[in-house]
């Protein structure tokens, strides 16, 4: 029951984050850090200096390639398979 409950409570709030929160734009800023701009005027960032050493995201030391992130649907993408969970994006990203 427990359970049921816990999964019901993920569901809404997912459901709750996408209707609250659109990605519209992100850019590149110093050292490894991205400004998260969503539908409802907040800006965000998120230093990913921390998941440098972490699988995919290792090829985000490049520089150059980091540079290449973008929108895609709800969330942020380098490449074709280097994204992040939107609720998660949005949960270790601190508001400015």
């Amino acid at each position: 029951m427990v359970k049921n409950h816990l999964k019901l409570n993920r569901i809404i709030n997912l459901i709750l984050f996408k209707m609250a929160r659109k990605l519209l734009d992100v850019k590149a800023i110093e050292e490894f850090k991205l400004k998260l701009i969503y539908d409802n005027s907040e800006i965000r960032i998120i230093d990913m200096k921390l998941y440098l050493n972490i699988g995919n995201f290792k090829k985000l030391n490049d520089i150059n390639f980091f540079k290449t992130v973008r929108v895609s649907f709800d969330t942020i993408q380098w490449g074709k398979n280097i994204d992040f969970d939107p609720e998660v994006l949005y949960d270790i990203s601190v508001k400015v």
